[in-house]
């Protein structure tokens, strides 16, 4: 896949947390444990916040930060498609685990090299603000998914 754009990229993500969303409402729906309900239905909310929030900062960033080419830069499509039918048996705490954290891993390697490529000091920036909110949002997620795993 390539990202000509800022702008194109944080489109990709803010299309791919508004996917996961609906995948997790789907496996929430077949989950059979309480627990692994609670913590879909958790990240059901999680992946629209975030979806909703880089929304939000894509509409304040300035025209020519998020307007930067990035044409150096092809990947294959950055997140593996998961479907609530590639879950047959119950899911469990520890599937939906791996999946979350396989997705912000995937995410925060994404704002590293799109970091470490930025042309201006405003683009790099911003995309070290994205870095960081993804490794603060992540060890929420943990703490919660700790909590969860200990009850």
């Amino acid at each position: 896949m390539q990202f000509p754009k800022l702008h194109d990229v944080l489109d990709y993500v803010v299309k791919t947390h508004w996917q996961m969303s609906q995948l997790y409402q789907k496996l929430s729906h077949k989950a059979e444990q309480e627990k692994v309900k609670l913590l879909l239905d958790y990240l059901v909310e999680h992946e629209k916040a975030i979806s909703d929030n880089l929304i939000k900062i894509e509409e304040h960033t300035p025209s020519q930060v998020i307007n930067l080419w990035y044409q150096e830069l092809t990947n294959d499509p950055l997140f593996r498609q998961y479907h609530a039918k590639d879950f047959d048996k119950d899911i469990s705490l520890n599937d939906v685990i791996q999946i979350a954290l396989e997705l912000d891993d995937r995410l925060i390697d994404l704002y590293q090299l799109l970091a470490s490529h930025a042309k201006s000091h405003q683009a790099k920036e911003t995309l070290n603000n994205l870095l960081y909110l993804e490794k603060q949002r992540k060890k929420q997620f943990l703490l919660n998914a700790l909590q969860l795993n200990i009850d």
